[in-house]
């Protein structure tokens, strides 16, 4: 029997997936920090398009975090109802496969390490 999409295990990978998006949440929180020292120190017209940039990036990632939140959220509460309807099943009964899920999650953290090294490089750049 494959158990990879049994209740238990989906649950235990969205807790895993909405963790890293905790994650991503709070070092977006650091990155815009970072970015706002920069601003103090420099206000050029071409630093300030570059900051411009960066925040329109991390609002873009943070809506994507938001929608990502969502689904995982949406497919946890179909496991809850079916764990709800039939106890027992929770580490037998297979669910449907969430593997877009997986992609999007994949996606995001590729791009959100792009996004980050970007931001190192910029920064790296004024130090």
């Amino acid at each position: 029997m494959n158990t990879k999409n049994t209740i238990a295990a989906m649950h235990s990978k969205h807790k895993e997936w909405l963790s890293k998006l905790l994650f991503y949440k709070d070092e977006m929180k650091i990155m815009k920090h970072r970015l706002n020292e920069i601003v103090l120190k420099y206000n050029s017209n071409e630093m300030m398009m570059q900051v411009e940039y960066f925040k329109n990036q991390f609002k873009i990632q943070l809506e994507q975090i938001n929608i990502l939140h969502h689904e995982i959220s949406k497919h946890e509460n179909e496991l809850i109802d079916e764990a709800n309807k039939n106890p027992v099943a929770i580490d037998h009964k297979n669910m449907r496969n969430h593997s877009e899920n997986d992609e999007s999650i994949l996606r995001f953290e590729q791009i959100f390490a792009e996004l980050r090294k970007e931001l190192m490089s910029f920064l790296v750049k004024l130090m």
